[in-house]
């Protein structure tokens, strides 16, 4: 049984199916309590755009929150951490 979504790559009952990226980016994400998607991108060594696509997903899928940092209007660089059910 795994006990983590950071160690699963196949889809079965225990979790999701995880690219290697993904876990790359939930590993970054494990490191800081809070991180910017461009902090993840240097990280992880990818895109930008890619970044915010896999934190996208990550988050549709539960396994990742973002907040905008409390007093930060408009356009603002969200903060990114692992969601609770992700460790």
């Amino acid at each position: 049984m795994r006990s983590s979504a950071l160690e699963t790559d196949e889809s079965d009952e225990d979790g999701p199916s995880l690219t290697p990226t993904e876990r790359a980016v939930l590993s970054a994400l494990a490191v800081d309590v809070e991180i910017t998607s461009s902090q993840v991108a240097e990280r992880v060594e990818i895109a930008h755009a890619t970044a915010n696509r896999i934190l996208a997903d990550l988050e549709a899928r539960g396994m990742a929150q973002r907040r905008r940092p409390m007093g930060v209007h408009g356009r603002a660089h969200h903060q990114w951490k692992l969601a609770p059910n992700a460790h």
